[in-house]
């Protein structure tokens, strides 16, 4: 017997068979086979153009980005390298400052030493105390003599102390009425002698005071020595190392000073006397070099000239063509040179 299947019942048997293989394996049906199933080649392919073109744009666009640089920054690109650097400039400053000032004070210590400064600032003092009875009336009578005596302006230290002997006892005082501790007075003039023969020597080596006392030495230093005893104001002192001078000067010009001025050289000269009779503070002679600033500052002793330059740096005066007492006073008490 044949039977004879209509399409309707083929179609039937197939879907049947189809259900009953589909169950026994039990596939999963995922969204990508749905999708399969209802994407036709040309929505594929238009979707595939679609797709590909997006891409492009966006990796186009990314890559723009990506290459584009970023702006440089000195500062935040060398924040490390810029901040030890800060730090090893002020380490370097302070390190520089401190040698310097090392070398400063090695140098006011070399001053301060008795090779340099053979009179102590206590002596000094201890010295006008024992002669408080040497007045300016005196010390006036002392300058009037040595200058009669003198000749050329310069005598030994010898007929020096012969001439101070002789009217300390007019006086009417008696034999005792002379300068007292006038062993400083020596060490001073010894160590002078010294200078002006070039012969001092500061290294290791004592001043010699085995020097002859007949060399001859500017009466106006001699009387700046002999001021180390004399006890009365600063004003009063000024005024008689200023009359030293301009006498001096009288007689070494043979005449008539004009405007009672002094030339710039003797002022040099009575600062030079105040150097070698330890009456200027070590502070004053202390000079920076300016040549030598680097590495490290290195120090020198100042000089009169030197202290003179300074002297009108400060002030702002330029004038050299002589000095009157006012201009005397104001430089001897200037901090530049700083006289007792």
């Amino acid at each position: 017997m044949s039977f004879m299947f209509t399409n309707d019942v083929r179609r039937r048997c197939v879907r049947h068979a189809v259900n009953l293989i589909s169950r026994a394996t039990k596939p999963s049906v995922t969204p990508l086979a749905i999708y399969n199933r209802t994407l036709t080649p040309t929505s594929a392919q238009n979707l595939l153009s679609t797709r590909v073109l997006f891409s492009t744009k966006t990796s186009a666009a990314a890559s723009k980005s990506d290459s584009k640089p970023s702006a440089w920054d000195p500062f935040l690109d060398n924040i490390g390298k810029i901040f030890f650097g800060v730090i090893a400039l002020i380490i370097a400053s302070l390190v520089r400052s401190s040698m310097g000032t090392t070398n400063r004070a090695r140098l006011l210590e070399e001053l301060e030493n008795s090779l340099v400064t053979v009179l102590d600032p206590l002596e000094i003092d201890d010295l006008r105390i024992a002669n408080d009875e040497l007045t300016p009336d005196i010390f006036r009578r002392v300058i009037d003599r040595s200058f009669a005596s003198a000749r050329n302006g310069t005598m030994t230290y010898s007929a020096f102390v012969i001439v101070v002997r002789d009217e300390m006892k007019k006086i009417g005082k008696g034999e005792e009425f002379t300068i007292q501790l006038g062993h400083l007075l020596d060490r001073v003039v010894f160590a002078a002698l010294n200078f002006f023969d070039k012969e001092i020597e500061h290294n290791d080596k004592r001043v010699n005071l085995n020097v002859s006392s007949e060399r001859e030495l500017p009466v106006s230093f001699l009387l700046t020595v002999y001021s180390l005893a004399l006890n009365c104001c600063v004003d009063e002192r000024i005024n008689i190392l200023f009359d030293v001078l301009e006498r001096e000067e009288k007689a070494r010009i043979g005449g008539y000073l004009p405007g009672k001025s002094l030339p710039e050289d003797v002022v040099l000269n009575i600062i030079q006397y105040f150097q070698l009779s330890c009456q200027l503070p070590p502070q004053t002679q202390v000079m920076p070099i300016p040549d030598a600033k680097y590495p490290v500052q290195t120090y020198r002793r100042a000089g009169p000239k030197d202290m003179i330059e300074k002297y009108r740096e400060g002030n702002g005066s330029s004038d050299t063509s002589g000095y009157n007492l006012e201009d005397f006073r104001k430089i001897i008490c200037s901090p530049e040179v700083c006289a007792w």
